[in-house]
């Protein structure tokens, strides 16, 4: 063997070890050497080492700049850029690579339709993927590559194309832990839990044994359905089979799974006997205590994650946003907002309407306007979020002219949306407004008005003192009336001193609850309101 091809498979090996430790510094010193020697020019594998390597370390650019610079590209080279964009989430820039790639008569191997089906799945392009699969993929080619079968039934299933992942598992002649992996992960992320549930005793009755990604997947489905006892059964199966503390996708699902479901003692333990934690165990937890609203427990782990020197990320900020929202903690908020700049959070939606949402409850109006300012409006998520904030601010002027543009845009909201701009007119006595949204539901947006929306209105009228409009609503409800708009009349009765309206609420209100407290404390106050008048 030449002194050549000696050095060109040490560089390599260089190159795949910072990949594998993301060491970017040392691998950034391999390609100082590289370029000296002109490495890249002769050969290709070396160059496709160095993008692989800067896809792994999240410096995508970089990976399209060493793309770029060598001179004779084939399918490794185009492998190694594709698979890095998908890595790094840019799905739609790969399928263009990939399109550049065919343009370029290279013809795509199994490891690039792997790449390429991956990004379908995460764009839930079906469409795209099933073309993917009638013009590359032979049925012989599936049935000799499980990788390439486990990667088409994972784009079908998390695409919701289940009827079709289930018929190509069960024609492949080589099942395995990793095509049922697949399924199951396409019924978890679509919310199909119990599915997932009965796919995973299905698979373990065929012999064969979970992997630490199908764990994951099930702690997952057992957290979604509040299943503590399905997850402890699922948990002890997985002490026998794994070291939990040194298996950090399952112990992290384990902490997520009982965090979810409100046992946090637990999902502490499992936390604290992780002997090498990541920013997803921290998470975990973190994100099980704000749910939970035990906002300081949220903070002393954030102080803890900070002191063992764990670098916080988009989520972790979001959480601790929230707690800062619930005490009233501006300055470790103003602190945070340093850092969401820092590292471009702020134009990441979910965070950046954290912290706008954090300056809206402390009442910082300059502060939360600039921050709703500046943030893209791209769901019902972040308009119900901006909704909710003006609210806040006590600003109807902005929340008409925003609830304009919600009417104007293809945007249609939904059902909490919906809820949440009811909310905010009865907060702030826009009758007009909510009764033009209340009649747009169903005609303009296809929604039919739930209980909910049904009280905002009546409560709304009744607050103005138009309780016999109150009532005309509430008959025309297309569900009998609850003790809750029952009780909003009758207050609004003793209010404005409705004797017969006020005892025709009485009479429905014990007919539904005859022991409710609540109807004969209201009843008694009418007639004492009625006395005094």
């Amino acid at each position: 063997m030449s002194n050549g091809i000696r050095d060109a498979i040490a560089l390599v090996a260089v190159i795949k070890a910072c990949a594998r430790q993301k060491d970017l510094q040392r691998g950034q010193r391999a390609h100082v050497r590289i370029i000296k020697e002109a490495w890249i020019e002769r050969n290709v594998i070396i160059g496709s080492s160095l993008i692989s390597l800067y896809a792994k370390c999240g410096v995508i650019d970089k990976a399209q700049e060493t793309f770029d610079g060598i001179p004779a590209q084939n399918t490794i080279s185009w492998n190694a850029l594709i698979s890095g964009y998908v890595h790094n989430g840019y799905c739609e820039k790969a399928l263009a690579c990939f399109a550049k790639m065919q343009a370029g008569a290279f013809s795509p191997d199994t490891i690039t339709l792997t790449s390429i089906l991956k990004a379908c799945s995460s764009l839930k392009d079906l469409e795209k993927g099933c073309q993917i699969r009638n013009q590359f993929i032979a049925d012989d080619l599936l049935h000799t590559d499980v990788v390439l079968a486990s990667a088409l039934i994972s784009m079908y299933a998390k695409c919701g194309a289940f009827e079709k992942a289930e018929e190509l598992l069960h024609q492949l002649l080589n099942q395995d832990v990793v095509s049922w992996t697949a399924l199951i992960a396409g019924y978890t992320q679509n919310g199909y839990d119990e599915d997932a549930m009965v796919c995973f005793k299905k698979m373990q009755s065929k012999g064969l044994f979970p992997d630490a990604f199908t764990y994951s997947c099930i702690f997952k489905a057992c957290g979604n359905m509040l299943a503590s006892d399905m997850g402890e059964k699922v948990h002890s199966q997985v002490r026998n089979n794994f070291l939990i503390e040194k298996n950090l996708v399952v112990a992290n699902g384990l902490i997520d799974m009982y965090a979810k479901c409100g046992n946090l003692d637990k999902a502490k333990d499992v936390f604290d006997g992780v002997a090498k934690k990541d920013i997803g165990s921290w998470n975990a937890l973190i994100a099980g205590y704000t749910r939970s609203g035990q906002q300081d427990m949220v903070l002393e782990l954030f102080t803890q994650m900070q002191v063992e020197g764990f670098p916080h990320d988009a989520f972790t900020l979001i959480c601790i946003l929230k707690a800062c929202t619930s005490i009233g903690s501006t300055d470790l908020a103003f602190m945070l907002h340093d850092d969401i700049l820092k590292y471009g959070w702020d134009r990441d939606v979910e965070a950046g309407t954290a912290l706008a949402m954090m300056y809206a409850n402390c009442y910082m109006v300059q502060e939360a306007r600039g921050m709703f300012n500046g943030l893209p409006i791209v769901d019902m998520i972040s308009w119900s979020a901006r909704m909710e904030g003006y609210g806040k601010l006590g600003s109807d002027e902005l929340l008409l002219q925003l609830l304009s543009k919600v009417i104007e845009t293809n945007v249609e909201p939904d059902l909490i949306m919906s809820t949440i701009v009811l909310n905010l007119c009865n907060h702030r006595g826009l009758l007009e407004v909510a009764q033009r949204y209340f009649k747009s539901m169903w005609p303009v947006y296809g929604m039919h008005p739930n209980i909910q929306h049904y009280t905002c209105l009546i409560d709304l009228l009744c607050r103005v003192g138009d309780v016999d409009r109150a009532v005309l609503i509430l008959l025309d409800m297309p569900f009998l009336p609850t003790l809750t708009e029952l009780n909003i009349l009758m207050g609004a009765c003793t209010t404005h001193g409705n004797t017969k309206l006020g005892k025709w609420a009485f009479e429905h209100a014990v007919e539904l609850d005859e022991n409710s407290v609540s109807a004969y404390v209201f009843m008694s106050n009418i007639h004492v309101s009625t006395i005094e008048v």
